[in-house]
C-alpha cells in the first residue's frame, strides 16, 4: 500500500511539473526553455532608439553561439525571420529593431512577441508597449514631475502643467539646451529651473515667477505677459493676425515705431530674425495662400 501511495505521488509530481513550464528535456533528464528578460518592455516612438529586447536561455552555464537554434519571431501574429540579433552571456539572445523601422514592426499600444527557437517545445513570451511622450521625465520624492529632456520638434514650446498625472514643478538641467527652439512658454506652476536648462530661447511667462527669475538670471529675453497665450503673425499684439501685423513689421524694418510690437509672434517663418518674409508670409495667410502653417496658433 505505501509502495503504491509513493508511486501515485511521484506520478502527480510529475504532472504537475510538466504542466508548469511548455520545456523540452536536457541532458540528464534536465528541462530547457527561454524566457524574455522583462515580462513588459516599454518604449517611447518618439526618443530615435533602437529598440533592444533580451531572451534568455534557462541554463545559464551554456554560452549560446548557435544561430541556428533560433526559429523566428512572432510580432502580433506576423513571423520575423531576419531581425538582428546578438548572443549574449548567460545564453539567450539580444533582439535589435532600427529606429527606422518600429513604426513599421510594432504599432501603438502593447505588441505580443514570441520567440521560436528549435531545442525548446514553447515559445518565450513578452509584451512590447509602444508609446508617444514628447517630454523625458522622472518622479521626484514628493510625487512631482521634473522635465528631464524632449523628443518633440519645432519652434515654439509650451511647457506642460502635469505629465501622465504628475504635476510638473521642476525643469532639470540641460533639459532643453540642445534643442532648437525659438520660444518657451513656462507656466507658473514651475518652481525650479536648474541651470542650463534652455539656451538662446526667449522666454514667456508670467511676472514674478520662477520663469522671469531664471530668463534674468542667466541673460535671457523674457516677455511678462499677463496671458501668454499670444498668436504667432500677431505682431501688434491686439489679439489677432490681420493686414496691421504685416505693416507693423515693415515699420519695425524700417526703424519707425509701434504702439505695440512683440519681436517672437512677429517671426512667423521662425527664422530666429524679423525679415521682410514674415510681413510676406502674414499676407499671404491672409489671402489664403500657401505659407507656413504656425501662423494664428498660439505660442508652444
Amino acid at each position: 500500500m505505501k509502495k503504491l501511495l509513493s508511486i501515485l505521488l511521484t506520478a502527480a509530481i510529475l504532472l504537475t511539473l510538466a504542466a508548469a513550464a511548455p520545456v523540452s528535456a536536457g541532458a540528464e533528464g534536465e528541462t530547457y526553455y527561454y524566457y524574455f528578460e522583462q515580462e513588459t518592455y516599454s518604449f517611447n516612438a518618439l526618443a530615435g532608439e533602437d529598440i533592444e529586447i533580451i531572451a534568455h536561455f534557462s541554463d545559464s552555464t551554456t554560452e549560446f553561439e548557435d544561430y541556428n537554434l533560433f526559429d523566428r519571431l512572432e510580432i502580433n501574429g506576423t513571423e520575423y525571420e531576419n531581425i538582428e540579433k546578438h548572443s549574449v552571456s548567460a545564453g539567450g539572445l539580444r533582439f535589435v529593431f532600427p529606429a527606422d523601422q518600429i513604426n513599421t514592426i510594432f504599432h501603438m499600444g502593447d505588441n505580443e512577441v514570441k520567440a521560436y527557437f528549435a531545442n525548446v517545445d514553447a515559445p518565450a513570451v513578452t509584451t512590447v508597449k509602444l508609446f508617444q511622450q514628447e517630454f523625458k521625465y522622472e518622479v521626484l520624492d514628493d510625487g512631482n514631475a521634473s522635465l528631464t529632456g524632449y523628443y518633440g520638434s519645432g519652434p515654439d514650446l509650451r511647457i506642460p502643467e502635469s505629465i501622465d498625472g504628475y504635476p510638473v514643478t521642476t525643469i532639470a538641467s540641460q533639459a532643453f539646451f540642445y534643442c532648437d527652439l525659438v520660444t518657451v512658454v513656462i507656466p507658473a506652476c514651475i518652481t525650479e529651473i536648474d541651470s542650463f536648462a534652455f539656451s538662446d530661447v526667449i522666454i514667456l511667462g508670467y511676472p514674478g515667477t520662477e520663469a522671469e527669475r531664471y530668463a534674468k538670471a542667466n541673460a535671457i529675453p523674457f516677455l511678462a505677459c499677463d496671458d501668454p497665450n499670444l498668436l504667432i503673425g500677431d505682431a501688434d499684439c491686439d489679439g489677432g493676425v490681420t493686414i496691421l501685423d504685416a505693416t507693423a513689421i515693415q515699420r519695425h524694418l524700417v526703424n519707425l515705431p509701434n504702439d505695440e510690437f512683440i519681436e517672437v509672434c512677429a517671426d512667423a517663418d521662425a527664422e530666429g530674425g524679423i525679415t521682410i518674409l514674415d510681413a510676406t508670409a502674414i499676407q499671404r495667410y491672409l489671402a489664403s495662400l500657401p505659407t507656413t502653417d504656425r501662423i494664428g496658433t498660439h505660442l508652444g
